[in-house]
């Protein structure tokens, strides 16, 4: 009955496990490359040689073990996992686990494994970095109770492996989790984002939904005792709708607009994103706009510093301003060089030209404040080419209403999008990577997963904006991101012309 209720998205391979003991002295350069290669990003991304996690309301720290680290690879990542030591641990359980565990006092039904996943993408080397915990079930603990995760492996998990896998980023903030039963992964889905549906302002759905409570624990060991005290559980909720019936108002299946904010509109970014294409191609054949914006922002790229430059525009004139320089990761635009507000243009320093949260979310409030704002370029570099993204505005009733149901306050978290719009955006890259991997939509040029999942956010939350991209001074494209399938989800990512 589970597996008919629970939304089966993607398989996911999953992160090792060992017993290891004490961590002993040893040189650096004793490791292989790719270890030090993955201690150096990670010791720089949190600014210590420690994992700094809040446990309950008590902050711990954690020791990567670099000397027993495994590298493995699948088709677009170099994989290091490795144990993470510490005087506390974090155990996150099951109800049932929690419940066995109280009645025989056997503290074996409170095992969790807790490991740092550091990912080097193939192709561009850029890093990111996950802590994975996973924890048996009373299935699996009826099978070997004595060390049920001692094989348990990111890459390896084994065919029958049942229970509960959930991951966090390195600061702590929940990502995605799955209950595993008979080596099938299901998603859940977190509690904030199951209780919201917006679509049903606009249709009548059915909706069925699965919800489970996993217990925690924090456990500390004090000499040989083992003490144990319960955490506030975590509520996750699968749902999916089965079927809608649209209201007179407008809605789904009668192609009414149920306004800005509200997600599953699975709406057409092709035909959406035909006027700002149009606009892009057209002002980059501008000359002023070539030789002061266009030139400029790419002799900027590859520099450290952020630069900027604002475009006004006085009947089919366009006026750009002198370039200004900003920080490392920022920049603020100049002000209005004259005529109509309608676009300003910034680099991304040495890296590729997607997008960030604060840039979508910075794009939308000026289009707010500014009734004329119709384009942010973004300037950047992917595998050696240049590369410029394009953020347009097709409807500006939608941002308004996006802005007022997803405030920046509230959904944007250093510089990452944060709360459902987060989770959907994460999500997205999980399944480009997992059932995509390096597409090649444009003459054979990999495509990034945080471009994809942009694009996706952008129409699922029906933002009123479009992505396009233009790769080495050509056309630009509207990048089309469509999620489907309420059984084994599928991705199509395409650009249109």
């Amino acid at each position: 009955m589970i597996k008919k209720l629970l939304k089966y998205l993607f398989f996911l391979p999953l992160l090792a496990v060992s017993f290891y003991a004490c961590h002993s002295y040893w040189f650096e350069n004793e490791l292989p490359l790719e270890i030090r290669i993955a201690k150096e990003w990670f010791e720089t991304k949190t600014g210590d040689i420690h994992l700094a996690w809040q446990v309950g309301e008590e902050n711990a720290k954690f020791l990567p073990d670099w000397r027993n680290a495994i590298v493995g690879a699948d088709g677009n990542f170099r994989i290091i996992e490795l144990p993470l030591q510490g005087s506390e641990g974090f155990v996150q359980i099951s109800s049932e686990n929690a419940k066995r565990a109280l009645e025989t006092g056997d503290e074996r039904y409170l095992t969790t494994i807790m490991r740092l996943l550091v990912r080097i993408c193939r192709e561009t080397g850029e890093k990111d970095g996950f802590i994975m915990t996973a924890s048996p079930d009373l299935e699996n603990l009826s099978r070997n109770l004595v060390n049920p995760m001692r094989n348990f492996t990111y890459l390896n998990h084994g065919e029958n492996f049942s229970g509960l896998v959930f991951f966090y980023n390195l600061t702590g903030e929940f990502v995605t989790g799955y209950i595993a039963t008979g080596g099938e992964f299901f998603r859940f889905t977190p509690q904030a984002m199951a209780d919201e549906h917006p679509q049903l302002r606009a249709a009548t759905c059915l909706v069925i939904c699965v919800t489970t409570t996993t217990e925690q624990y924090r456990w500390t060991l004090s000499g040989t005792n083992f003490m144990t005290e319960p955490m506030p559980p975590i509520v996750t909720t699968e749902c999916h709708i089965v079927s809608c019936i649209a209201d007179r108002e407008g809605g789904i299946g009668d192609g009414g607009s149920p306004g800005g904010g509200n997600p599953d509109n699975n709406t057409d970014p092709c035909s959406q994103g035909a006027t700002g294409r149009s606009q892009n191609n057209a002002m980059l054949s501008n000359a002023t706009v070539r030789s002061r914006m266009h030139n400029v922002m790419q002799s900027k790229v590859g520099q450290l510093n952020e630069w900027a430059v604002s475009i006004g525009r006085s009947g089919n004139t366009f006026i750009v301003s002198d370039p200004r320089e900003g920080g490392l990761g920022n920049v603020s635009p100049p002000p209005n060089p004259g005529g109509s507000f309608v676009a300003t243009a910034h680099t991304h320093g040495m890296g590729s030209a997607t997008p960030s949260g604060s840039d979508v979310f910075a794009f939308l409030e000026q289009v707010r404040s500014t009734p004329t704002m119709e384009t942010m370029f973004i300037y950047g570099q992917s595998l050696g080419m240049p590369e410029t993204f394009a953020i347009n505005v097709h409807d500006r009733n939608a941002v308004l209403n996006f802005l007022d149901n997803f405030p920046r306050s509230q959904n944007l978290l250093g510089g990452n999008f944060s709360g459902a719009i987060g989770d959907a955006f994460r999500e997205a890259i999980f399944l480009f990577n997992s059932t995509l991997h390096n597409i090649n939509n444009h003459g054979g040029h990999y495509f990034r997963s945080e471009a994809a999942a942009i694009a996706h956010v952008m129409n699922q939350f029906n933002m009123g904006i479009t992505l396009s991209r233009s790769l080495n001074s050509g056309s630009f494209q509207t990048v089309n991101v469509q999620i489907g399938g309420n059984a084994a989800a599928t991705m199509n990512v395409n650009v249109c012309p």
